[in-house]
């Protein structure tokens, strides 16, 4: 390791080997750190120009000669010294730079003002943007002469208190006292020197990066966020713990292979299709979020450097920003899964363009130049800080990043559930093939791994990539979390009952056919009837005679639902279905309410019958109340609340269990199977356009698809 210092200034780029380069400012209070980066990196440890041990810089490329009082406390100045000697090293590639306290400030100058290129910049304890500093400094900058009277030894409380501030974790004594050194050693010029970098650390310069960082990339990312396009991530199941582990088995399939393969230009796409219900999303969130996909990659993340500071600024878990052992490419994984029973934004080319961008920028600062043009462009047009990005200016966006020749990247896409989109399917697979032409595999290489169901239009686009039919490879792990589920269940059985649930397990797994919602809508039935008491040889004949088709065993589910609930069931699948967006439990329970009392008024007019129904006793169990109208159908999801909005708090939400639930209620809307769903006297209104024209109403809903024009709602839950 080298400290920075005048000799070091001094050395060439040559010698700074700058393919695997850390410089890690703030010295003493991060050498561990270094020393432990030590073993993989060529780290250059230094203090920041006119800090600690690291003498007043002499005259440097592009910067005035400055007393170092003046740098002590100038963070203009500092930065302005630090770009002249990053410029003077002249490295061919970007370093990664580690950065602590109020130097962390400095860094986002370099890159934000400066043009410095990071492959990475790693802030800890950090001092991002103003108010800068403890507010002690404002009350000494108002009050110079006074303090200047202070006695030495008070002003060395003020030192170690300053000093123990710029830390989450407390300092060792000695690095402390080291630190504290050069401004409590000389007596009343140490304590003025202290004084002077206080007044001189005030809001100025903060404030000016303050203003720089808001008003332009900072701006620009708000108005690519949409919480919405994060959400479906984290709605999808997660996998199984012993399930998808064949994925990285270069003896199973060939994913691993695809991953290491270096040339990029001779397999950049990787499909992955299936059965519809087949676990492709769940596979899709396993492989983003499993680490063997860092390793099959060579790749390194910052999270494997072992930085045990809490300050340490996280990354997205759905773009994260890995560096390669063999270069100094800066890699991005940018995720987006299709929902087409989610909001606009999640089944649209927009959102996923949006979602795109937003994931790269973040991870990779330095690209901000490339869409800034058309950002403030589209803001001058709409004539607002925050524009609305259309299709046209985010594909230009996007385009423009893995077109420019300034920054290495790399960049992994993985899109899920492509038959989910709700445009022009031709158009996002000539998007896809557009953008990996685009790249020249030199400054700026793609990979994308796709999933969707296996469509003509994605087999005659993705059909001769490299992949797999995930429900080929599912036995095993269908297997296992059958196994897993019901053994849970039946820890009480007898051993001479063991070898029908085996038989069960066995049973269920043969006839899954590689169908994961299948499996999931079966076990639940068996566990219900674990519940229940059901005996194991009757358990073993349902699960026999349930249909495999997925059409036959939704129609199944509905049929068994009691006849009381089923006016209930159909209100609430057609509610589920109109509704553009997923609606909140609580409209979405008082709207089947209202639209069932309607009912029962047209049908029944006797008062009585209204007087049965309590909203409060309605929504008081709403997944009890699901379940048993409509057989697991429909399920209760969290969301983010939107972006603005008062409630902080996740939103309960109504929504299909799966895709497929959804095409079959829409395909069948009068014949769901319900036994009795309506009496004869509503079942006139069959004929008409409208599936609930039977409710004999007009929408007041905005949420509604104003194709259903007869849903009542009470209020507008927009």
């Amino acid at each position: 390791m080298i400290h920075w210092s005048p000799v070091f200034q001094r050395r060439k780029a040559t010698q700074l080997k700058p393919r695997r380069v850390v410089f890690i400012s703030s010295r003493l209070t991060i050498q561990n750190l270094a020393s432990s980066l030590s073993t993989r990196y060529n780290i250059y440890l230094y203090d920041h120009p006119g800090f600690g041990i690291s003498p007043p810089p002499r005259r440097l490329v592009d910067a005035a000669d400055h007393k170092k009082v003046d740098l002590d406390g100038s963070l203009v100045l500092r930065a302005e010294a630090s770009a002249a000697l990053f410029k003077h090293w002249d490295l061919a590639r970007p370093p990664h730079v580690v950065a602590h306290d109020n130097v962390g400030l400095v860094s986002l100058r370099l890159l934000l003002e400066h043009g410095i290129k990071f492959a990475s910049l790693c802030l800890i304890d950090v001092v991002a943007i103003g108010p800068f500093g403890l507010p002690f400094f404002k009350v000494v900058a108002e009050n110079e002469a006074v303090f200047k009277a202070i006695p030495p030894h008070l002003v060395e409380s003020f030192v170690r208190a300053y000093v123990k501030n710029a830390t989450f974790k407390p300092l060792p004594l000695e690095i402390e006292d080291m630190l504290c050194a050069p401004w409590l050693e000389g007596g009343t010029q140490g304590s003025e020197k202290f004084l002077k970098e206080m007044v001189q650390a005030h809001n100025r310069d903060t404030g000016e990066d303050g203003t720089l960082l808001v008003e332009d990339h900072i701006e620009c990312l708000n108005s690519l966020n949409d919480l919405a396009t994060r959400a479906r991530i984290s709605e999808v199941h997660p996998a199984h713990e012993r399930t998808f582990h064949w994925l990285f088995d270069p003896a199973t399939v060939t994913f691993a292979d695809w991953l290491q393969n270096s040339k990029l230009e001779e397999r950049p796409i990787y499909w992955v299709q299936g059965k519809p219900g087949s676990g492709k999303s769940t596979l899709m969130k396993f492989t983003m979020r499993d680490p063997r996909l860092l390793e099959l990659l060579s790749y390194q993340t910052e999270e494997n450097l072992e930085l045990q500071a809490t300050g340490t600024l996280r990354m997205d878990l759905d773009a994260r920003s890995l560096q390669s052992k063999s270069d100094d490419f800066i890699w991005t994984i940018a995720a987006f899964f299709f929902h087409d029973r989610g909001s606009e934004m999640q089944k649209t080319l927009t959102g996923m363009l949006q979602k795109i961008v937003c994931s790269i920028l973040r991870q990779i600062p330095a690209l901000f130049s490339c869409v800034m043009p058309i950002f403030t462009d589209l803001a001058q047009t709409q004539r607002r800080k925050k524009p609305q990005w259309d299709s046209e200016h985010l594909q230009s966006a996007l385009i423009a990043i893995v077109a420019q020749r300034e920054v290495r990247v790399r960049i992994l896409f993985l899109v899920d559930a492509l038959d989910e989109h709700s445009g022009d399917n031709e158009q996002l697979a000539f998007l896809l093939e557009k953008l990996i032409k685009k790249a020249d595999n030199d400054y700026v290489g793609i990979k994308m791994c796709l999933a969707s169901r296996s469509w003509t239009i994605f087999e005659e686009h993705f059909g001769s990539c490299p992949g797999f039919a995930i429900h080929d490879y599912t036995k095993s792990d269908i297997f296992n979390y059958v196994t897993s589920r019901l053994r849970l269940e039946s820890q009480i059985l007898q051993s001479t009952e063991e070898e029908s649930l085996t038989d069960i397990i066995e049973l269920v797994t043969e006839r899954a056919l590689g169908v994961f919602i299948w499996v999931r809508l079966v076990v639940d039935l068996l566990v219900k009837g674990f519940r229940d008491g059901t005996p194991l040889t009757t358990l073993e004949i349902i699960a026999r005679d349930l249909p495999q088709d997925l059409k036959e065993l939704y129609a199944h589910t509905l049929k068994r639902i009691e006849p009381e609930y089923t006016t209930e069931a159909y209100i609430m699948l057609q509610i589920t279905l109109c509704a553009l967006v997923p609606l909140p439990l609580t409209s979405f329970m008082g709207s089947v309410d209202y639209n069932y009392r309607h009912l029962l008024q047209s049908l029944h007019p006797q008062p009585h019958r209204l007087a049965e129904l309590n909203l409060k006793d309605f929504i008081s169990s709403p997944a009890r109340r699901l379940a048993s109208r409509c057989g697991d159908l429909l399920e209760i999801v969290l969301v983010p609340p939107p972006e603005g909005a008062e409630a902080k708090d996740p939103e309960r939400v109504v929504q299909f269990i799966h895709q497929t639930v959804k095409e079959y209620v829409n395909d069948l809307q009068h014949d769901l199977g319900l036994r009795e769903v309506l009496p004869n006297k509503a079942r006139k209104a069959e004929n008409c356009s409208s599936p609930l024209n039977a409710l004999d109403a007009n929408l007041g809903y905005t949420g509604l698809n104003p194709d259903v024009s007869n849903l009542i709602l009470p209020w507008h839950c927009g």
